[in-house]
């Protein structure tokens, strides 16, 4: 890039000079004065400020705030804008658009790999451990190590499997979700896919639903009919049931009586119930798949929420258990001494988020980097998890589906919240996604960090309006939020619905507000002096170094054009 907005890398090199020697001292002088100190080269370079963990960089109103629904999220509460985001990416496909091609889809489908692996999740891991393996606990003071070395060893292995930044950070229920739900085909099936041609009941109104399984039912047997109705006995609370009906009735039921009272047990159906049947269904009984995509049903008015509600299993934590523990209804218990989260940032590339990015083109190059992301999320906490098993302590591979994990990864020392509702590290700025390992091996804690995040973002506001979507608030902070948000977190809304209802219209995923933000730059003087000088927290010197980053073309609507991905080598570089 030799020149961008009519102002050349030599003149910008001047104004750098300038800008650093008229700030420069008094930077390092108030960060010195404040108790800041430099960041480690690996760390981004930025002057951080090193927090109490009880005196954290963020604001939490404990008498509005309350553990999120897991149904809350915007992938659970939108299986339709799901649908039709996936219905829309087909038709980019066909499009054979630079981008949005064969090549990009399989480019993105090759880092999916682990993507969708839920068994990389799996909360029995702990019960494998081969023979070879000794018995019991290793305790560190056996072998001659320390709290503090295990801690380091941790972070070292977490690195080895592919972790870009590793912290540590203290249990806070807080951040748990009080449930967690699953719209899965795997989950709506019992573990498979439903037969091709064959409608998912998440694609299906609830109503239409309701008014077809008397139909549906009562083409079954009847002795197949009750069997199937008595394990949806066992699956719901009999509170759920029609008024009148009761287990112990329909267990002395003749199975042909049983059948004709099908229509009555249909009318004003529970949501827990409806749920329980369409588990137990064969799924062969589902209706033909309509021709819902051409038009002949509008997905987008269903209504799919007494379904997804029906699918939410509770998570408690519980001092009175020492390993976790899944109930027969899907409830999961923590136990309390699983008391330290390894939280883990996977860099996403760089020159793939630039491009997929791209305001005009939503590309399949940008949707790689995520798809990469999440790969090695479920790789690496699996791994991480795996050798702390082997060491004979209880450890949990966790994604995003069971905890808040940027409150954690703050928590954690990793980073800052921003205003697009994103973890902002000091390495690789908001370009990361982020996995946890819960556990109760004895590991020391990271303090939480400030290196002037906040501050930038109240007078930035690029993220916001460069969202195609208008998710991101571009107003002031507030302890209320949008349901998909954190209330009683004080912190910019962001409306996850808008954000991911703009995905499903363009049938991929948008990185604008990533793309665009003045922390996620490549290596040079420009953000070099940034990191040195945004730890003033001051209000005009954030203003001129935002003048700077839009002087230097960044932050425009126009990415970089996917027509020359392949071409730059300097795109792969992720790196740990």
């Amino acid at each position: 890039m030799a020149e961008k907005n009519g102002i050349n890398r030599r003149d910008f090199l001047k104004i750098g000079g300038i800008t650093a020697s008229v700030f420069g001292a008094a930077s390092i002088f108030e960060v010195v004065k404040q108790g800041g100190g430099v960041a480690a080269d690996d760390a981004g370079g930025f002057y951080i400020r090193s927090h109490d963990p009880d005196d954290p960089p963020y604001a939490v109103d404990d008498a509005v705030y309350d553990r999120k629904s897991g149904g809350d999220t915007s992938f659970i509460r939108n299986p339709d804008k799901l649908l039709t985001r996936n219905e829309n990416t087909r038709k980019n496909l066909e499009s054979g658009e630079v981008g949005d091609d064969w090549l990009a889809y399989a480019y993105a489908a090759g880092a999916a790999t682990f993507m969708f692996d839920q068994d990389m999740y799996s909360w029995d891991r702990q019960a494998t451990n081969p023979s070879r393996m000794p018995e019991g606990r290793w305790i560190p003071e056996e072998h001659g190590y320390t709290v503090e070395d295990v801690s380091k060893i941790v972070k070292r292995s977490a690195k080895l499997y592919g972790a870009s930044l590793v912290g540590i950070a203290p249990l806070d229920e807080r951040w748990f979700y009080k449930d967690y739900g699953d719209i899965s085909p795997a989950a709506m099936f019992g573990g498979s896919s439903p037969p091709e041609g064959k409608t998912p009941p998440q694609e299906m109104d609830p109503a239409q639903v309701q008014e077809m399984l008397p139909e549906m039912l009562g083409d079954m047997e009847p002795e197949a009919l009750k069997e199937m109705l008595m394990g949806v006995m066992e699956q719901v609370d009999p509170a759920v049931l029609p008024d009148g009906i009761n287990p112990d009735m329909l267990t002395n039921m003749p199975a042909a009586m049983l059948q004709q009272m099908l229509p009555r047990m249909m009318e004003n159906m529970d949501p827990a119930m409806m749920s329980a049947l369409m588990e137990n269904m064969d799924p062969s009984m589902m209706p033909d798949r309509p021709a819902m995509m051409d038009g002949a049903m509008d997905i987008g008015t269903m209504d799919f929420s007494a379904i997804i509600q029906g699918r939410l299993r509770d998570i408690r934590f519980s001092d009175e258990i020492d390993a976790p523990v899944i109930e027969d209804d899907g409830t999961k218990i923590i136990p309390r001494s699983m008391n330290r989260v390894v939280v883990m940032a996977f860099e996403m590339d760089e020159g793939s988020i630039n491009t997929g990015g791209n305001i005009h083109v939503v590309s399949q190059l940008g949707e790689a980097a995520a798809m990469n992301g999440y790969s090695r999320m479920a790789f690496t906490s699996a791994c991480l998890a795996n050798f702390i098993h082997r060491l004979g302590y209880n450890a949990i591979p966790m994604g995003n589906d069971h905890s808040l994990s940027i409150p954690m990864a703050v928590d954690a020392g990793l980073g800052e919240l921003g205003r697009h509702g994103l973890l902002i590290t000091t390495k690789y700025g908001p370009r990361v996604r982020l996995a946890k390992v819960l556990t109760d091996l004895p590991l020391l804690t990271d303090r939480p960090i400030s290196f002037g995040v906040t501050e930038f973002c109240a007078v930035c506001g690029k993220c916001a309006e460069q969202c195609p979507g208008s998710a991101i608030s571009n107003g002031g902070r507030t302890y209320e939020a949008s349901v998909t948000g954190i209330p009683g977190l004080y912190s910019w809304p962001v409306d996850g619905d808008k954000c991911f209802g703009y995905w499903a219209e363009v049938g991929g995923s948008c990185y604008n507000c990533i793309r665009v933000c003045p922390f996620n730059k490549p290596e040079g003087w420009l953000h070099e002096a940034t990191r040195i000088l945004i730890g003033v927290q001051s209000g005009p010197l954030n203003q001129l170094l935002l003048k700077l980053d839009d002087a230097a073309g960044y932050g425009s609507e126009s990415g970089d054009d996917p027509r020359d991905f392949w071409d730059k080598d300097t795109y792969i570089h992720i790196k740990a």
